[in-house]
C-alpha cells in the first residue's frame, strides 16, 4: 500500500510556503533591528549632547547662583550648538552640586545651588514609538502612544586636589597722553631701545587678556620646545622677542585690534638682546597640575613684567619724560633691583607660610628712583640776595676795616640749586597661610607685608645710589655759606675767601619709612576658581608716599662750625638772623616744592611699575578641585 502523501507531486509548493514564512520573519526582524537601532542612535545622540553640555559648563566654572557663567544658560547654548533645541517637547536642566565617595567607592552627586565642583545636565526628547513597543502595548491591552520620551543624564566635575593662585597686579587702569611718554621711556630704556607707543596702543594692550596656558603653549612652539614640557619652558632662557612674538600669534588668533599687534611689533623689534626665564615671573609649585596655568592675564601686565625682568638692575634715565610745573630741569632715573613676580600657583595643602617648601608666594619688584631737580623757584631769589650781600660788603668794607678786619661774606645755595631726591623701595609680598573647602563654602587665608622704603634728600651720587655693593646716602644740600676774608686797613689787601669760615647751614634727609611690625592677614571668602578673574583685596597700612611730605617737613639742618670760634661767637646775632632769613626766604619754598613734588611724582612712577610702598593689591583664586573637568557619573 502506497502512503497517502508519498507521491512527489503532492509536495509541490511546500518550499515556496516555507520561503514566504522565512522572508516574512526576516523582514520582521529587520524592521525590529532598524527600529531599535533608530532608538539607540537617538539615545546616543541625546547622551552626547548632555555630555558636551556638562563638560563645557564645568570647564567654564559655571554657577547656578551668584556671579559667573550661568550653568543652565551655558548648557542650553552648548546643546543648541549640537542640534538640540528646547522645542517640540524637548527639555534640559542643569544642577550644581558636589561629589562624594561612599564606602562602596562609588561617587555620589549631591545637589547644592552654591557649589561648583560638579554640574549635572539632564535632557529629555520625545521620539516616535518603536514598532516592538507598539505591538507589545496592543498585546498587553494597554493604551498606545505614538511617542516615547528618551532621557539622558551626564555629570561633569573636577576630581583633582585643591589649587590656589595669588597675583599682585599693577593699579594702572588707563594710560593717558601724559603717561604714554613716561611708559615709553621706562619700558624702552629697560630693553635698551626706543619705544614710541601712543596712549591708544597702551590702552589696547591694557584691555587685551591672554590665557596663560595658551601663551605658554605658543611660547613653546615659537622657541621649539616640546609642547607640554612646562618645566623645561619655565627654566629656559628666552629672548623678549620670542615671548612677544608668541603673544602676537596668540592675540592674532583671537582677533586682536591693529593697535595691539603694531604695539607688540615695536616691543619685539627691540627685545632680541634681552633674555629671561619665565620661571622667575611665574612661581609654580612642584607637582602642580597644568590646569593651574589656565588663568587669564592682562596683556600689558604680562609684557610689563617680562620687560622689567629683562631690565633687572638697569638704571633707566627718563630724562624730560616727566613734566612738573615750576621745575625747568628734572631728571628721573629708575632701576629695577629685583624682578617682579605677578603670579604664584600651587597646592594650598602644602603652603603654610612665606618660607615653606610648598609655599605659594608672590611679590612686587624692588625699585630705586632718583630725582634730580633744578630749583628754579629759588634760583632768582638766591641770585638777588647774594648780589645784595656782595654789594653791601663792598660798600661797608672801608668803614668796617679801618685798622684791618675779618669780613663776613654770606652766600645762599653756594653749590647751586641742584637738589636730589632718592627713594629705595622694597615693594610688597603675599603668601598663602591656609584654606578651607567644604560642601557649602571655601576660603583662602593669606598673609601680606608692605616693605620699608628709605627716603634721601640732598646731594646724591647717582653711581653710588644705583650700586648694590655699598649703602646709598645723601650728603647735605648746602643752603648757607658764611664765608670769611682777612683784610688789611681800609679793607685793602684782602686774602682769599674761606668758605664756611664763619659757619654755615645745609639740609639733608636720610629717613627710613618703617614698615608694619607684623604681617597683615586676610581671608578671602568664596574666591573664584583658578582661571577666572581673581578676587582682589588691598592691604593698606598708611600711604607711605603721601607721608613723605610730613617727613620733609621734619627736614634736618646741618650746621657747619666756624673756623674761628671767637668770630662765630661775635656774630651770633647775625647768624641767628641769617638763619631765620634763610628758612623764611629759601628753605620754606624748597620744602613746599618737595612736598608737592615727591608725592604725585613717586606715586605715578610706582603705579606704572605696579608697586605701591604701602598698598598691596593681591588677587586670589581657589579651586577646591583642580584639573580639567571630566565626566564623573
Amino acid at each position: 500500500m502506497v502512503p497517502r502523501f508519498a507521491s512527489a507531486h503532492r509536495q509541490r509548493g511546500a518550499i515556496g510556503l516555507m520561503a514566504a514564512i522565512t522572508l516574512g520573519m526576516a523582514l520582521l526582524f529587520m524592521l525590529l533591528v532598524v527600529d531599535s537601532g533608530r532608538l539607540y542612535m537617538e539615545q546616543r545622540k541625546l547622551q552626547r549632547v548632555v555630555d558636551a553640555a556638562a563638560l563645557e559648563a564645568s570647564n567654564l566654572n559655571a554657577v547656578c547662583s551668584g556671579t559667573g557663567v550661568n550653568a543652565l544658560t551655558q548648557a542650553t547654548t552648548s546643546a543648541a550648538r549640537n542640534g538640540f533645541t528646547l522645542t517640540n517637547g524637548n527639555t534640559l536642566t542643569a544642577t550644581c552640586g558636589t561629589l562624594t565617595t561612599g564606602s562602596d567607592n562609588m561617587r555620589v552627586f549631591s545637589t547644592s545651588n552654591t557649589a561648583t565642583q560638579a554640574i549635572q545636565v539632564v535632557a529629555t526628547e520625545p521620539v516616535a514609538t518603536s514598532v516592538a513597543a507598539g505591538v507589545w502595548t496592543m498585546v498587553s491591552g494597554g493604551s498606545f502612544s505614538t511617542t516615547t520620551t528618551l532621557r539622558a543624564q551626564a555629570t561633569a566635575g573636577y576630581i583633582g586636589g585643591p589649587l590656589a593662585q595669588l597675583n599682585i597686579r599693577s593699579s594702572l587702569a588707563t594710560v593717558d597722553s601724559t603717561q604714554s611718554p613716561l611708559l615709553n621711556a621706562l619700558l624702552g630704556g629697560l630693553l635698551g631701545g626706543s619705544l614710541n607707543l601712543s596712549a591708544a596702543q597702551y590702552n589696547g594692550l591694557l584691555n587685551t587678556d591672554v590665557n596663560l596656558l595658551s601663551f605658554l603653549n605658543q611660547a613653546a612652539i615659537t622657541a621649539n620646545i616640546t609642547a607640554g614640557d612646562y618645566t623645561t619652558l619655565l627654566n629656559t632662557n628666552l629672548s623678549v622677542t620670542t615671548l612677544v612674538q608668541a603673544a602676537t600669534t596668540l592675540v592674532q588668533q583671537n582677533g586682536a585690534a591693529a593697535t595691539v599687534t603694531t604695539a607688540l611689533g615695536q616691543i619685539s623689534a627691540i627685545g632680541s638682546g634681552s633674555t629671561i626665564k619665565l620661571g622667575n615671573l611665574l612661581n609654580t609649585a612642584t607637582g602642580t597640575s597644568t590646569a593651574g596655568l589656565n588663568g587669564t592675564l592682562q596683556l600689558l601686565t604680562l609684557l610689563q613684567s617680562i620687560i622689567e625682568l629683562a631690565g633687572n638692575g638697569s638704571a633707566v634715565n627718563l630724562g624730560t619724560a616727566v613734566s612738573v610745573p615750576g621745575i625747568a630741569g628734572l631728571t628721573t632715573q629708575v632701576s629695577i633691583i629685583e624682578p617682579p613676580q605677578f603670579s604664584a600657583i600651587g597646592d594650598p595643602r602644602n603652603a603654610k607660610d612665606a618660607t615653606s617648601a610648598g609655599r605659594i608666594y608672590v611679590r612686587t619688584a624692588q625699585v630705586r628712583i632718583l630725582l634730580t631737580l633744578q630749583l628754579t623757584v629759588v634760583t632768582a631769589l638766591t641770585s638777588t640776595v647774594n648780589g645784595l650781600t656782595s654789594t653791601l660788603n663792598d660798600t661797608l668794607k672801608p668803614i668796617i676795616c679801618l685798622l684791618g678786619c675779618t669780613l663776613t661774606d654770606v652766600k645762599f645755595l653756594p653749590d647751586g640749586a641742584t637738589l636730589s631726591v632718592g627713594i629705595d623701595a622694597g615693594g610688597a609680598s603675599s603668601w598663602v597661610t591656609g584654606y578651607a573647602c567644604s560642601s557649602t563654602q571655601k576660603t583662602l587665608t593669606v598673609g601680606a607685608r608692605t616693605s620699608a622704603a628709605t627716603l634721601m634728600v640732598g646731594k646724591i651720587d647717582s653711581t653710588a645710589f644705583f650700586a648694590s655693593s655699598t649703602p646709598a646716602g645723601a650728603s647735605a644740600f648746602n643752603v648757607l655759606d658764611v664765608g670769611t676774608t682777612q683784610c688789611g686797613a681800609l679793607g685793602l689787601n684782602c686774602g682769599a675767601r674761606t668758605a664756611y669760615g664763619g659757619g654755615g647751614l645745609g639740609l639733608s634727609v636720610n629717613s627710613g619709612v618703617v614698615q608694619p611690625s607684623s604681617a597683615f592677614t586676610y581671608t578671602y571668602v568664596s574666591p573664584p576658581n583658578v582661571g577666572l578673574a581673581s578676587q582682589n583685596y588691598s592691604f593698606t597700612s598708611s600711604n607711605v608716599v603721601n607721608s613723605l611730605s610730613g617727613t620733609l617737613n621734619g627736614i634736618s639742618l646741618v650746621s657747619y662750625p666756624a673756623n674761628t670760634p671767637g668770630l662765630l661767637a661775635s656774630l651770633t646775632n647775625l647768624v641767628s638772623g641769617l638763619v631765620n632769613t634763610v628758612i623764611g626766604l629759601v628753605l620754606t619754598p624748597i620744602i613746599n616744592l618737595l612736598s608737592t613734588l615727591v608725592d604725585p611724582l613717586l606715586n605715578s612712577l610706582l603705579s606704572l611699575l605696579g608697586v605701591d610702598l604701602a598698598n598691596a593689591t593681591v588677587g586670589a583664586n581657589l579651586s577646591c578641585q583642580s584639573g580639567r573637568a571630566q565626566l564623573v557619573l
